[in-house]
């Protein structure tokens, strides 16, 4: 290509080069502009996406730890110390009245009630709870073992979804004497989540310890897991009855729920959602010393376009400047070359013998001393040629001598032009000869493939199909596979070199139909007769193989031979397909669903 150019003009040369700069400077802007704005943005989103998530969490935990307080505050009460120690009606009535007024006044607090040391309801605004047994439940054992809990689970009595703050109710030895528990509705823990800002760009999701959805602005989430949960998991939610036996279906962020069963600090990951079916970016934060997790996923989808769009406009606009530049600096460079017209004027003069031309170029750079080397050249040039004339002129003299020679060798040359006819003649002389020993030639190689043609062997294709369907009985028979011949001929025959391998060839093909095809079957066998081909048509409707498998079938090229010496045989050994096609024929297959598989092997007519 390189070689090509060289022969361009300048003006041609210097185009070639602006666009090729204007292409290569295009790609190069392109991929920095995308990666440095994909990155900026990304890395932007991420970074503002993760800091209002922390804000989110920090005001989401004050709610919780509200609650928290509140049950800590009622679990220190002297009046519950003092019943979980030594109850009885009047300060039962006392409590309800108390716990009641809580209810009455916050609708949040869907119950309030307070549990001996084995579980079991002594005290409660929900009468329903009295006298039942919640030692299963994790927040009853962790206060019993001396700690404030939370934990989120289905109601076993009321069956309401709920958030349940157990704190342990000490005597003044510091040991447990009950457990006090307060039941809220999930409305003022959703608010928060559901009024986040986080909302206008991402998925929000509330998740337990397990990694289960509490709350998420993607309602049909509600209760699913994360991702697939672990068997532990699994067991301990089940044990404890936490969704009272509802199957917990995971989503399918497997990534995020192991990070979230092995939290060590906030992670942020990159995965591509197939179901969402884009990229995203998704944030796993921890609720402080709470049992929550607040997940958040951001499609990728609307930066990437953002992405693109920015691109875009940038080449667009790159491309009006180095259009305009472009323009620019061509238009100049042709300005400072334009003294080029006038060295080609010159060259021109001095190719038709005029050196009195000259240039005049007053730009004071390089193009002043070119010229200024050209027009003494020209005068150089000049000198020269009148020395020349000169000499030219000294021998016209020893011209006519070479003059005379010149006749003498015209006039030898007719002499022997008269001597061509002569020749003509023999040469015609010779080549009639020739074409006798050509004849001669094309007559032998006639009679050699006469004598061919006499060598081959006829095959009788009647005698061959009887003669296979003989040997193949015993697999017919146990295969239960019938086969029918249908000929209008009384005889077939064709012409070939070695009609043992044939009739191997085609044995080899029924051979292998009723080895694979299917029990109980039939296969058809047919001849038609062309110009030039004699077709033996083979069709099996319960086979069902494909071309290369049974094309690919090698045969032995010296008579048949049983299974046994078929497995053994590991030398002269040929395939169908090569077979056939080495004594002039064609072997063909074609299988349909329904109509099943036809071999059609043609054999030259001879």
């Amino acid at each position: 290509m390189l070689s090509h150019i060289r022969n361009f003009s300048v003006r041609t040369k210097i185009t070639i080069l602006f666009v090729l700069s204007s292409v290569v400077l295009c790609i190069l802007t392109a991929f920095v502009i995308s990666f440095y704005v994909n990155f900026a943005l990304v890395e932007g989103n991420i970074n503002n996406i993760n800091v209002i998530a922390t804000e989110q969490v920090h005001h989401t935990a004050q709610v919780i730890k509200t609650n928290q307080l509140f049950a800590k505050m009622l679990g220190t009460n002297s009046l519950v110390r003092d019943f979980s120690i030594h109850p009885d009606e009047a300060k039962k009535k006392v409590l309800l009245d108390i716990f009641s007024e809580y209810t009455k006044e916050n609708v949040k607090y869907l119950a309030i009630y307070l549990l001996d040391t084995h579980g079991i309801g002594l005290v409660s605004t929900d009468a329903r709870f009295i006298g039942e047994d919640y030692s299963f439940r994790d927040y009853f054992k962790q206060a019993l073992s001396g700690n404030a809990y939370i934990d989120v689970a289905i109601g076993s009595t009321s069956h309401q979804f709920g958030y349940y703050y157990s704190y342990p109710v000490k005597s003044a030895d510091g040991s447990v004497v009950g457990v006090l528990v307060v039941k809220t509705n999930s409305t003022e823990i959703d608010d928060s989540i559901l009024r986040s800002h986080l909302l206008n760009t991402s998925t929000v999701m509330l998740t337990d310890s397990f990694g289960i959805i509490l709350v998420s602005n993607r309602s049909e989430r509600f209760l699913k897991s994360v991702g697939t949960l672990s068997s532990k998991n699994i067991a301990l939610i089940t044990q404890t009855s936490k969704l009272l036996g509802k199957e917990v279906v995971p989503l399918q962020y497997n990534e995020v729920q192991t990070i979230i069963d092995t939290y060590t600090k906030m992670v942020t990951i990159k995965i591509y959602d197939a179901e969402d079916k884009e990229n995203e970016n998704i944030s796993v934060i921890k609720f402080e010393d709470l049992p929550f997790f607040l997940v958040t996923e951001t499609g990728m989808q609307s930066v990437e376009d953002t992405v693109l769009s920015i691109v875009v406009r940038s080449i667009i606009i790159f491309l009006i400047g180095i259009l305009l530049v472009s323009v620019f600096a061509y238009r100049t460079i042709i300005i400072f070359i334009s003294p080029m017209s006038k060295f080609q004027s010159l060259s021109e003069a001095i190719k038709t013998g005029d050196f009195s031309q000259r240039i005049e170029v007053e730009t004071g750079d390089e193009f002043s001393e070119l010229a200024e080397s050209m027009n003494s050249m020209t005068v150089s040039l000049g000198d020269m040629f009148i020395v020349l004339q000169h000499k030219v002129q000294e021998l016209k003299v020893p011209m006519a001598l070479i003059n005379s020679v010149a006749k003498q060798f015209n006039d030898a040359r007719e002499s022997i032009t008269k001597l061509i006819p002569d020749m003509s003649i023999g040469i015609s002389l010779l080549a009639n000869e020739s074409q006798k020993i050509t004849q001669i030639i094309d007559n032998l190689l006639e009679e050699v493939e006469r004598m061919n043609i006499r060598s081959k062997i006829g095959l009788d294709m009647i005698s061959t199909i009887h003669r296979l369907h003989i040997a193949l009985m015993p697999l017919l028979f146990r295969k239960e596979v019938s086969l029918h011949y249908d000929s209008s001929d009384e005889s077939l025959n064709v012409l070939v070199d070695n009609p043992t391998v044939i009739e191997n060839a085609i044995f080899g093909i029924l051979d292998h139909v009723i080895k694979h095809g299917k029990k109980g079957g039939a296969i058809h066998i047919s001849h038609e007769t062309t110009e030039k081909y004699l077709k033996t048509i083979i069709v099996s409707t319960e086979f069902d193989s494909s071309k290369d498998d049974l094309l690919k079938i090698s045969i032995p090229t010296s008579g048949r031979m049983s299974d046994k010496e078929k497995g053994a045989a590991t030398a002269n050994q040929v395939f169908i397909k090569d077979a056939i096609e080495k004594n002039g024929g064609i072997v063909s297959v074609e299988s349909r669903p329904i109509e099943g598989t036809t071999i059609t092997v043609c054999l030259p007519v001879v």
